[in-house]
């Protein structure tokens, strides 16, 4: 559906809702919607809302963006390196020693003298 975007336009109500969801302050909507009727005043177009939303979000980053909830993140960290095996870093080392493509006879037999 075509909007005329006039000097009183506003982005529809489920818009507005979902970028304060989001975390965008009232002054980044503002300058933005100032910005979007300048730009657009007098024109119709489609999905004007939809238009505004997207002009907002390449403009930045949310003011008021709630936090990343990273829980116990350090502490899962943490507690995998104390469970890591003791011989991983010479697995590693010898890992990495292994140089180039391997043949699938070559790769069956390492691995076959890595199991013992």
């Amino acid at each position: 559906m075509k909007e005329l975007i006039h000097s009183n336009w506003r982005p529809s109500t489920k818009t507005i809702n979902t970028l304060k969801a989001e975390g965008w302050s009232d002054e980044q909507r503002k300058s933005i919607l100032i910005t979007f009727i300048n730009r657009y005043l007098n024109e119709e177009i489609e999905q004007a809302s939809t238009k505004y939303r997207n002009m907002l979000k390449s403009s930045g980053i949310p003011h008021n963006a709630p936090k990343k909830q990273i829980g116990n993140a350090i502490k899962e960290r943490e507690e995998k390196r104390a469970h890591k095996s003791p011989q991983s870093a010479e697995k590693a080392k010898e890992v990495k020693q292994v140089s180039g493509k391997m043949s699938q006879e070559d790769a069956i037999a390492w691995y076959e003298s890595r199991r013992g």
